[in-house]
């Protein structure tokens, strides 16, 4: 079964509301799964292009494409040790407003 507009959108407005802001999104998941679509939406809404992290030479480099804007990143739980192992990541990784870590 797909998930429709208003799903991922009554969504994308629960996320805000908890997270009680809103701003530029990371992108760290395939945009064929629907984690990384959500990141696309949760951004758009917010009146932000996502910032696709691939295209950048890091992590912490993505995470300084939008210094002044709260940033939020969504990852898998694979992802996450190798950005806590890595110091310029693990820095990027404070300085965001959330990590959001499931799957």
């Amino acid at each position: 079964m797909a998930l429709g507009r208003d799903a991922v959108l009554a969504s994308v407005t629960a996320t805000t509301r908890r997270l009680e802001a809103d701003g530029v999104w990371l992108l760290t998941l395939p945009t064929t799964h629907i984690a990384g679509v959500q990141v696309i939406v949760r951004s758009l809404v917010a009146g932000h292009d996502p910032v696709i992290v691939s295209e950048q030479p890091s992590f912490a480099a993505a995470c300084d494409v939008a210094p002044s804007t709260p940033r939020f990143v969504s990852l898998v739980t694979a992802q996450l040790p190798a950005l806590l192992a890595d110091e310029a990541d693990r820095d990027a990784l404070r300085g965001c407003h959330a990590v959001l870590v499931g799957g």
